[in-house]
């Protein structure tokens, strides 16, 4: 089992836009398990419009 951490940076403050922009890049990985998932902004100033996601995963060799 192999492990890694992922980013995710979208230009919305929609959770359902971060979670299908997540799965997206979860669907290059074989059977991704998210251990651990926080989300943050990438600047002060662009925190009202973006949404940055780390998610530190797990996945099958």
């Amino acid at each position: 089992m192999k492990r890694d951490l992922i980013t995710v940076d979208v230009k919305t403050t929609s959770l359902r836009d971060a979670e299908a922009a997540l799965r997206q890049v979860l669907g290059s990985y074989k059977n991704p398990r998210v251990v651990a998932l926080t989300a943050i902004g990438p600047n002060w100033w662009q925190w009202s419009s973006h949404i940055q996601l780390l998610a530190a995963i797990e996945f099958d060799d």
